[in-house]
């Protein structure tokens, strides 16, 4: 996008002079463009923009939701506009960033713990989000499996079948996702938040307090699991993380799931996963879809 329109629009916004105000380009994901937006010498701001105006939207609307419920591990919204060129850019409270070091893994567990405390009465959200490129659909409902089947793994596979994904594979989905929704059904998790896309990449520590940060959230409220699920797909976390995690959380039924099934469940809900890459990426995690359906 152009850096001038973006400049403009913030000086226009914050009450800042053009001249006032830079921007640097960072690594910031796979699909937005974003900077570190810079008042003389000051960091003010963190500014993503995208030409898919529905990504940021749903991601500043979260945003809100969650500071609203608590969650404050998240970056502040500040605000969000779309652009009179097309897409839309979002501005986020700037945070001074480190990666996630092995020394982080307790307080990280911690920041999770403390995220899925926050419940609700039913799984879904309040609005259909985004999860990447893909819409995330959120109807509220009281069945887990059922929803987990409707409006995660459904969606992604008609979007996958229609992108090619190879007819055997398909229908051994559809084959391995009766079998998941059998075993989620004699399980009763509690509806709690979850980060929705957990993978490293939107993990960091604030350098200054030392505490984890939390980016690029798809949120609802469903089993802890498919956070945890994710957080192992991609690596990246601090080994002793998990370990951690389990030790305190009361949420992951350790005593009553055998470790085969709950592969078997992680390999199922990292398949939602798994899909959505292959729809945004192509054919190249066609084969992370197979491994994760021979899992489950």
């Amino acid at each position: 996008m152009n850096s001038v329109d973006l400049i403009e629009l913030l000086a226009s916004e914050l009450n800042l002079g053009v001249d006032q105000v830079s921007m640097k380009p960072v690594v910031g994901g796979d699909i937005n463009e974003s900077f570190v937006v810079r008042q003389g010498d000051e960091n003010i701001c963190f500014l993503k923009a995208n030409y898919n105006s529905r990504v940021l939207q749903s991601e500043y609307q979260s945003l809100l939701r969650l500071r609203a419920l608590g969650a404050t591990c998240f970056p502040e919204a500040i605000g969000f506009w779309e652009l009179e060129t097309g897409g839309a850019a979002l501005a986020l409270e700037y945070f001074p960033l480190r990666p996630v070091g092995n020394d982080d893994a307790q307080a990280l567990a911690r920041t999770l713990l403390n995220l899925h405390e926050i419940g609700a009465e039913d799984f879904g959200w309040h609005e259909d989000g985004m999860i990447g490129y893909s819409k995330q659909f959120n109807p509220r409902s009281g069945d887990w499996a059922d929803f987990f089947q409707r409006y995660r793994i459904g969606p992604q596979l008609q979007m996958a079948q229609a992108h090619g994904l190879q007819s055997s594979l398909v229908e051994r989905i559809k084959e391995k996702s009766k079998q998941a929704s059998e075993n989620l059904s004699q399980q009763e998790p509690h509806p709690s938040l979850v980060h929705g896309d957990l993978w490293a990449g939107n993990v960091a520590i604030h350098a200054a307090t030392g505490l984890p940060v939390l980016f690029d959230p798809a949120p609802y409220f469903g089993d802890v699991m498919t956070d945890l699920a994710m957080a192992g797909l991609f690596g990246g976390f601090p080994s002793e993380f998990f370990d951690y995690y389990s030790l305190e959380s009361r949420k992951i039924r350790q005593d009553q799931t055998s470790e085969t099934k709950r592969k078997s469940m992680q390999s199922y809900y990292n398949l939602y996963h798994a899909l959505n890459h292959f729809n945004m990426f192509g054919g190249s995690y066609e084969s992370l879809v197979a491994r994760m359906v021979e899992g489950v």
